[in-house]
């Protein structure tokens, strides 16, 4: 992909000037620029035009058409991809190009997104997915590379939470759920993705943490431990294999409007966060675009909060 004379490769990044390993620097500043009004047409592009709703823009991701953009060419695996934060990246990284494989635990919601894309012009297929399951991981990602041809790009959205009672009086059941899934559901993922991705020549992993990945609060101990452990696994899988082409962020979302999201927790959630409201999965999926595209080429180990100023406190 070329922006202004700079071209973005997968694995690595090349400009004009630089030659082999002594990166001789030679391009003029103004390649590596990127225009406002570029950075709002892309915007666009994936997420459709904006409209303003109760004080907001809206993006309306169902109606923008599909589009041949950074992701052309590519294939991504979106777990948790039938709802929310997942549903929302599934589709967007269609409308860029990519060819999708929707995985989640609730195959009907995967289908219903795989289908969704399909209808809009998109390539898309789904698999039944539980990230607990180290088989059925490794089977999604197979199957992607079988519909496909490879695999370039992981999202790992699949996730639970556990709120509601201090630490002495959770289970060991419910905190052995939440690591299965959260943590350890991540562990397989970036197992089973790694190689495919090497395979491949190189790409990006996002990994789904969240605020509570970055600070802490009441009766959420084992949430909160399972997220903190995502950006360690982040942290780790990037210092080992971005060498290799695979650069691993994670994306740390604020209170997101998302199934799991009662009106309750929504009430209590919106003081929290100074832009004064919580976020639409579609701003998360924007986040998780740019991290996993070759704009974010020199990005690697992040653990980004999007979270309207909640970590800002």
């Amino acid at each position: 992909m070329c922006i202004d004379g700079f071209r973005f490769a997968w694995g690595r990044t090349e400009a004009a000037g630089w030659k082999g390993d002594e990166l001789e620097y030679a391009v003029a500043v103004e390649v590596l620029e990127f225009r406002t009004a570029d950075l709002i047409g892309r915007t666009m592009l994936v997420f459709g035009p904006p409209r303003n709703v109760a004080g907001r823009w809206k993006f309306d991701s169902e109606d923008a058409p599909m589009g041949d953009g950074m992701f052309a060419g590519k294939v991504a695996m979106v777990t948790g991809g039938g709802s929310g934060i997942g549903r929302a990246t599934a589709l967007a990284l269609a409308r860029e190009g990519a060819s999708v494989l929707v995985g989640d635990l609730n195959e009907a919601g995967a289908n219903e997104a795989a289908t969704a894309i399909r209808e809009a012009g998109g390539k898309a297929a789904a698999v039944r997915l539980d990230v607990a399951d180290g088989q059925s991981v490794a089977d999604a990602v197979a199957a992607a590379r079988s519909a496909f041809g490879g695999l370039h790009v992981g999202v790992n959205c699949a996730g639970v939470t556990l709120a509601g009672d201090l630490l002495l009086d959770v289970s060991e059941a419910q905190f052995d759920q939440v690591m299965a899934i959260n943590l350890k559901g991540t562990w397989w993922c970036l197992r089973a993705q790694i190689p495919a991705i090497i395979e491949s020549g190189g790409g990006a992993i996002v990994n789904i943490s969240s605020t509570m990945g970055l600070v802490a609060g009441p009766r959420s101990s084992s949430y909160i431990a399972s997220k903190h452990g995502i950006i360690g696994l982040t942290k780790a899988a990037s210092i080992e294999y971005s060498s290799q082409g695979v650069r691993v962020n994670a994306v740390c979302p604020g209170g997101t409007a998302t199934p799991m999201i009662s009106d309750q927790v929504r009430a209590a959630l919106v003081p929290l966060h100074p832009i004064g409201r919580i976020s639409e999965p579609e701003e998360i999926a924007a986040a998780i675009l740019f991290l996993a595209s070759p704009a974010a080429s020199f990005i690697t180990g992040v653990a980004l909060p999007v979270d309207g100023g909640w970590t800002s406190h």
